[in-house]
């Protein structure tokens, strides 16, 4: 059919207007059925519906097709949490992210690995997790990504040290953020604290701080990319406190005469504010959660030192736990599950001063509407 301008269209492409006028439609065709158009010759300009894509594209010529529109990305995986512009899908247990439909460049990514222990006798603060943060540039297609969140880490108590002191890795596909190191323990066989494990292609963990006891004292365990930072030192000769674990923001406070090191600060992560966040998160700590998180995001806190008759090394923002002290046989504390926060130092003895747990890790993934 020859229209006035004198163009030739195909059937698929024409259809009357109850008026006698003639309206210019959109074929339906597929990847293959387009590009077969194209090598005939397709005129620039040329609209169609690709069912492969799920979106209209036009014909630029040697620039080959482009979408005009793109279908919103629809996925599942982990707890999915929809806000007035974003979509947010939280995991705290492995799984998959599921992409069923659309496409984005836009999406931003959190990766924490679990916090390493903090360590017992005027223990070193647990290394926060590696905390790998890109905003808004993450390419999500169609298809599935499988996702790992990595446990903290936890020392067995006086004398044990060992491996399982650091967290484990996290993963969303490629990207990857390494546990933090655990804490140095007077008896163990780290204690220096260990550094962070590695995250091939990503983010190592924080590096765990040193002990009290060892004379002299040495730096805590290393750490060398952004999102994972040392522990802090020891104070030089034998004292009353540990140093801090190293944060995904910054490196662990060290120790001195009269108090243990602080834990290092966490990452700020703007894109994943706590109170947005929060619903991913299980029931018993999604207050405390919140709080620790706020609304800058902050994720991998480091454990502050222990101490034995100095003040407590503090809890490095963004989920660290508190170091012990400044009595005997006290434990570390705990970090804040899900944000990769290393545990506290313990005090010297047995039992009670038993070393505090990392945090788990966490993976979260943001898109446009």
């Amino acid at each position: 059919m020859t229209v006035q301008d004198g163009h030739t269209l195909g059937i698929s492409t024409v259809r009357m207007k109850g008026t006698g006028s003639i309206g210019v439609g959109i074929g339906v065709t597929n990847d293959t059925g387009r590009n077969a158009a194209g090598a005939a010759g397709t005129v620039t300009g040329q609209l169609v519906w690709n069912t492969d894509a799920n979106t209209v594209q036009v014909y630029q010529g040697t620039n080959g097709w482009t979408n005009i529109y793109t279908a919103p990305l629809s996925a599942t995986g982990g707890t999915k949490i929809t806000a007035p512009d974003y979509i947010y899908n939280v995991f705290v247990a492995p799984g998959n992210f599921v992409v069923s439909s659309g496409e984005t460049t836009e999406a931003s990514l959190v990766v924490v690995g679990g916090g390493g222990g903090g360590a017992s006798e005027v223990g070193g603060g647990g290394g926060a997790g590696g905390v790998y943060y890109s905003p808004g540039n993450i390419p999500l297609t169609p298809g599935t990504t499988a996702v790992v969140v990595g446990d903290g880490g936890y020392d067995a108590g006086p004398n044990a040290g060992g491996p399982e002191i650091s967290g484990n890795n996290s993963s969303f596909g490629s990207y990857v953020a390494g546990g933090g190191g655990g804490g140095g323990e007077c008896s163990g066989p780290t204690p220096g604290g260990s550094a962070g494990n590695a995250g091939p292609g990503g983010i190592q963990g924080s590096g765990g701080g040193q002990t009290g006891c060892t004379n002299p004292g040495t730096g805590g365990g290393s750490a060398n990319a952004a999102g994972s930072y040392p522990g802090g030192p020891g104070p030089g000769s034998a004292g009353p406190g540990g140093s801090g674990g190293g944060g995904g923001g910054g490196a662990g406070g060290s120790t001195s005469n009269t108090a243990g090191g602080s834990g290092g600060p966490g990452r700020a992560c703007p894109d994943f504010p706590g109170p947005v966040c929060k619903p991913g998160i299980p029931g018993p700590v999604q207050s405390v959660w919140e709080a620790v998180v706020g609304g800058a995001g902050t994720l991998g806190g480091g454990g502050g030192g222990g101490s034995y008759g100095g003040t407590a090394g503090a809890a490095g923002p963004g989920g660290g736990g508190t170091g012990s002290g400044p009595g005997n046989n006290e434990s570390g504390g705990d970090a804040i599950e899900y944000t990769g926060g290393g545990g506290g130092g313990g005090s010297p003895g047995s039992g009670a001063a038993a070393s505090s747990n990392g945090g788990y890790g966490i993976v979260m993934v943001r898109y446009p509407k």
